[in-house]
């Protein structure tokens, strides 16, 4: 893709995806432009809840993804040369209602069946992973000692540190309109007027506006997240901890290592409710029903991120069907894959030579859908008998 006669190869968008890509590119002899409204570290990735898992992912082609993604990451951190906050200590999840037990133990069951690193645990081992933990009743439990945890403002600085000394421009607070006209695409930043190779869409509901101004439509739903940041507190666990439901909303937390406590929601309807301030009190007072040590903490800050999902909520990547120099690249669990997806985007922008990993997810599916139902439609009004007109 990447042309002799035209510019330079632009990212938009230095979240933790785009800062992926940037890399591999800068890797493979490309010194990319990197675009990003967002003052480094204030962007979606960094008010990630960060944690590395597979589990559950569906359909099999995003698992695989994630799977590339969690086995990249040891690399990954390696190669950026410096302390990302990578930790393997593993998940831990269990349920207290038998229905949710019975739904968790088919999950890990069929996990299994794929090759995931994931076992049920008994309520002992729960407690011996989980000392500070009050677990309650216990209906079934499990463990993913392979997944993880990451800091995402580190990883942005590593990887922003790694673009610097490749010699890519980074234009980091400055905002990249993405037009085409009769000569391609053309990107204005400020007053400056790039007329890149490739341009990278990674900037989320940016790359989906910019796709429709050229006739990709791509369906989206909000999928807003809340994460609630406590003042430090002594270890209380190493792991990624989802937490029981009912009652109370279902909450996940994990320790970072300044010792604040990061407690979110996995119910993105709730949260679209309420995103108040009382709402983030309740999902503390809920984290603090299983680990007491919680209650009453003070609350350091809020994170409300609302982000542009695809409605079939599976990552968009690949050029545009008609316009191969505009690359989408936009994704759900953006930290867990980044480390494999931006070396598969990278090798696609370098080489010109599709990824058969990458292949599910192009952009061309939301146009051939649209297609398909305007067929079905055309062949419903074909096959209606025609009625002759009244006299």
């Amino acid at each position: 893709m990447e042309g002799t006669s035209r510019g330079p190869v632009v990212v938009v968008g230095a979240g933790i995806v785009g800062c992926a890509i940037a890399v591999h590119l800068a890797d493979r002899g490309i010194r990319p432009v990197v675009v990003d409204p967002d003052r480094p570290a204030h962007g979606a990735s960094a008010s990630s809840f960060a944690s590395l898992s597979a589990f559950g992912k569906d359909p099999v082609a995003y698992y695989e993804l994630a799977c590339a993604g969690m086995a990249s990451w040891s690399r990954w951190a390696d190669r950026l040369g410096g302390e990302v906050g990578l930790r393997r200590d593993g998940e831990v999840r269990w349920a207290g209602h038998p229905r949710e037990g019975d739904d968790l133990a088919e999950r890990v069951a069929r996990a299994r069946r794929s090759g995931y690193p994931v076992r049920l645990v008994g309520e002992a081992e729960l407690r011996r992973l989980l000392p500070a933990a009050e677990p309650g009743m216990v209906a079934a439990a499990s463990f993913a000692p392979n997944d993880g945890q990451v800091e995402p403002p580190l990883v942005l600085r590593a990887c922003r540190d790694a673009l610097r000394q490749a010699g890519a421009r980074l234009l980091l607070g400055r905002s990249a309109e993405v037009r085409v006209d009769d000569d391609g695409v053309r990107v204005e930043v400020g007053d400056e007027v790039l007329r890149p190779s490739t341009t990278v869409l990674a900037a989320g509901a940016e790359a989906v506006r910019v796709a429709a101004s050229v006739g990709l439509d791509i369906p989206t739903v909000a999928s807003p997240g809340m994460l609630v940041e406590t003042e430090p507190l002594p270890p209380l666990t190493d792991k990624v901890v989802y937490l029981p439901g009912d009652p109370g909303p279902p909450v996940h937390l994990r320790q970072r290592p300044d010792g604040s406590v990061l407690v979110g929601e996995r119910s993105q309807e709730t949260v679209a409710a309420d995103p108040s301030e009382e709402h983030a009190h309740a999902l503390l007072v809920q984290a603090a029903r299983f680990f007491p040590a919680l209650g009453g903490v003070p609350v350091r800050r809020r994170i409300l991120g609302w982000r542009a999902m695809p409605a079939d909520r599976l990552p968009i990547v690949g050029p545009v069907p008609w316009l191969d120099e505009l690359y989408v690249a936009v994704t759900h669990s953006g930290v867990t894959v980044a480390p494999a997806l931006g070396r598969l985007v990278a090798r696609e922008v370098a080489d010109g030579e599709p990824d058969g990993l990458l292949a599910p997810f192009r952009p061309g599916r939301f146009a051939e859908r649209a297609t398909r139902v305007l067929l079905e439609v055309e062949s419903v009004f074909r096959e209606r008998p025609r009625q002759r007109p009244s006299l």
